[in-house]
């Protein structure tokens, strides 16, 4: 069976697997003043750390000395990060080696790599680019985040076994809407996976969607309008309009507003591997809405897109997929999305190449 499945799931199709773009890496919440943390993605080992003036800074793990890693033992010592195998420091700012315990002079060539990073909607993200160019465009800032108008009210995170750009493209994917998300979110996961929604629960409450797709510069949409019914009967005062949009290649905001209050929710995209993505999200919403309508759309949120989960794991990339002409909007979705790829955008196989396993 093992064998079957690595045939199945041939990477022979799939575009570069780590796009070029404002990449999340880490929640701010989980980057303390003075503490290191170590991180894997797109294809590094990185360590992201915040100084005493609340800045998050983002560096290589690794130690140009000896090789240890930063994020292991590394501690920050003023505007430095210090290497806990020698003692050496290196200059959050720019990398650069400022001090050597045991040394009468520093040397000049002793760097790490910094990246250039970025904090907002709960996220640090570093500009990650194959062919090393500045940034081109920002991450776009949601003011009743930032502001603190709208509060965090829930957050979960998945891994999902696909390809980086699976995920966004599911939004012009509009035909797997009125399929794989009709059941209510009455369905749990476990039985959604056992019977598609094929029971009494997904038949008591269903949806019907409509949705248009459209891009425009390094942003995609998604209009939605969500018609819930209960036994068949649509309920027009609980009509559900939003949007989803993907900022760039690993980033998604559904933007929504309901009778009883507007919410939005984030998804972060992280590129663990090339067929390994984790997904965290986060929903904030409006303070008037109620207790148990903010838990209802978590719930709804959260189950919606491990269905999603369920087919991606399993799914395989064509480069050549068999579209009707309705489904115009996802050959429209891949060439908006080829624009973050590059010449030496890393492929599966760069990957694999540069991977030591024993």
């Amino acid at each position: 069976m093992g064998h079957s499945n690595r045939i199945r799931r041939s990477p022979g199709g799939l575009p570069p697997v780590f796009p070029n773009g404002w990449i999340p890496i880490l929640e701010s919440s989980k980057l303390e003043k003075n503490k290191v943390e170590s991180i894997s993605a797109i294809g590094m080992e990185l360590v992201a750390f915040r100084t005493q003036d609340n800045v998050p800074h983002v560096m290589d793990a690794y130690c140009p000395h000896l090789g240890a890693h930063l994020g292991t033992m590394g501690r920050v010592t003023g505007d430095c990060i210090e290497c806990p195998f020698h003692g050496w420091r290196f200059r959050a700012e720019d990398g650069v080696c400022t001090h050597v315990p045991y040394a009468s002079k520093v040397p000049e060539f002793a760097k790490v790599k910094t990246w250039l990073c970025r904090e907002l909607l709960g996220f640090i993200f570093v500009w990650h680019h194959a062919e090393c160019e500045p940034p081109s465009w920002e991450v776009e800032d949601q003011p009743e985040i930032s502001s603190g108008a709208w509060i965090q009210t829930s957050r979960f995170e998945r891994r999902a076994l696909c390809h980086v750009q699976d995920i966004s493209e599911n939004g012009a994917d509009i035909g797997h809407l009125n399929a794989i998300h009709k059941p209510s979110t009455f369905v749990s996961t476990e039985e959604f996976a056992r019977d598609a929604g094929q029971s009494w629960k997904g038949r008591l409450m269903s949806y019907r969607f409509d949705a248009a797709w459209s891009s425009q510069g390094t942003t995609a949409r998604t209009d939605l309008t969500i018609y819930p019914s209960v036994m068949g009967l649509e309920i027009k005062q609980f009509v559900t309009e939003g949007y989803f949009r993907a900022l760039g290649p690993a980033l998604l905001v559904f933007r929504a507003r309901t009778v009883f209050g507007g919410f939005i929710a984030v998804m972060a995209v992280t590129p663990m591997g090339p067929m390994e993505q984790r997904l965290i999200h986060l929903t904030f919403t409006e303070p008037r809405m109620p207790w148990i309508m903010r838990k209802f759309f978590e719930l709804g949120n959260r189950r919606m897109m491990e269905r999603d989960i369920i087919v991606w794991n399993k799914k395989i990339r064509l480069r050549n997929p068999l579209l009707l002409k309705e489904e115009h909007p996802i050959t429209a979705f891949r060439k908006w999305y080829s624009q973050f790829y590059s010449l030496h955008s890393p492929t599966w196989k760069d990957v694999m190449d540069n991977t030591m396993t024993w």
